[in-house]
């Protein structure tokens, strides 16, 4: 792939036109011959892919995307919305020739701005942007699993009750993640899903403290905090239970009613959150290893991916997965009945997802 500076367009051409698209490598870039100058840009709008030459450019280099009105300012790439902002180029003109200067930010750059912007989108339930910044992450070589790990920090201590079925549904749409090697904007729907899910259940929520420290596990400490309502203590001997690298099989040898008789679930749910929290963040690192791409369409610069909202809506969704989590292993549910599902019943609504340049 070309970096540095390349030479564009010729700027009796630019000038002629007013503005053209510059196409290498797979990327579109616009360039605008301005009241202030010449000026380039990502020719896709970072919000659903609209040619930007169609745009409308105001005297104050303000360009505007005419599918959505999101406004650009050409010389910062700032959003006037607050959503994505608009790469721009540098450009320069050497013996009456126009030259873009190209090169990609370093990886960690791409990557730090990449999960910047989804937890911007995160907080504000922005499912679009959800979409598009896990894809992003994809495209840079990093496995977009890292979203569901980046989603988990941001919102367990915003569960008042300490679980929802975000985190019980999540660990199913891993497995889905899993089997689905072959198909990659099947697996990018699992990830948006149970980001998804999370951002929902947090939206607008405060935060709920922890406890501080660590106990050594110590199961009649454990159960005496419990019946005494000693919820720091119980927290801190938790987490010494999840040190033990064997916290399940320790604490789920109890009879449920003993540790939880009914009429308690509001007061024992930091207890699942505190184990799922620790549980889910180790079932994602474990795919850390796996490679992720986009399909071939989203290498050249354009994919739609199908998603759903049924799980926001209904719940239906993510209560059936979650059921699953807890009866039996989603293998219990044969590979095609769940793709069916997956498909026919979660795949509501179509997202674009853009290449980044």
């Amino acid at each position: 792939m070309h970096q540095g500076w390349i030479r564009a367009v010729s700027v009796e051409e630019l000038r002629r036109k007013g503005r053209t698209v510059f196409r290498l490598d797979g990327r579109q870039i616009a360039l605008f011959d301005t009241v202030k100058g010449i000026r380039a840009c990502n020719n896709r709008c970072p919000h659903e892919g609209y040619p930007l030459r169609e745009g409308t450019l105001d005297g104050d280099c303000l360009l505007t995307c005419n599918w959505h009105n999101w406004k650009f300012d050409l010389e910062t790439g700032e959003n006037q919305r607050d959503g994505d902002r608009l790469r721009v180029y540098p450009v320069e003109v050497r013996s009456g020739d126009v030259w873009i200067e190209i090169v990609d930010p370093p990886v960690g750059k791409r990557l730090s701005k990449s999960l910047d912007d989804l937890k911007q989108g995160f907080r504000d339930h922005d499912y679009e942007r959800l979409a598009r910044e896990i894809a992003r992450i994809a495209r840079i070589g990093v496995d977009p699993v890292r979203a569901i790990k980046e989603a988990i920090r941001w919102s367990h201590d915003r569960l008042e009750f300490g679980w929802t079925h975000a985190y019980a549904g999540a660990a199913d749409w891993l497995a889905l993640y899993d089997e689905h090697e072959d198909g990659s904007e099947d697996r990018l729907i699992c990830l948006l899903e149970a980001v998804g899910h999370m951002a929902e259940d947090t939206l607008r929520e405060r935060r709920y403290p922890y406890a501080e420290g660590v106990e050594a596990w110590d199961e009649e400490a454990f159960c005496r905090a419990v019946e005494e309502e000693d919820e720091a203590r119980a927290i801190r001997l938790t987490r010494g239970a999840v040190a033990t690298g064997d916290a399940w099989g320790a604490m789920e040898r109890f009879p449920t009613t003993t540790l939880f008789p009914a009429g308690t679930w509001e007061g024992s749910c930091w207890i699942r959150r505190e184990l799922s929290t620790g549980r889910n963040i180790r079932r994602a690192r474990l795919r850390s290893q796996q490679c992720f791409r986009l399909a071939s369409r989203a290498a050249a610069g354009l994919t739609r991916i199908r998603s759903g909202r049924t799980l926001r809506r209904s719940r239906s969704g993510s209560i059936r997965w979650s059921r699953l989590s807890l009866t039996g292993p989603a293998s219990a549910l044969s590979r095609d009945r769940r793709t069916r599902i997956l498909r026919c019943g979660l795949l509501r609504r179509s997202v674009r997802v853009f290449r980044t340049t």
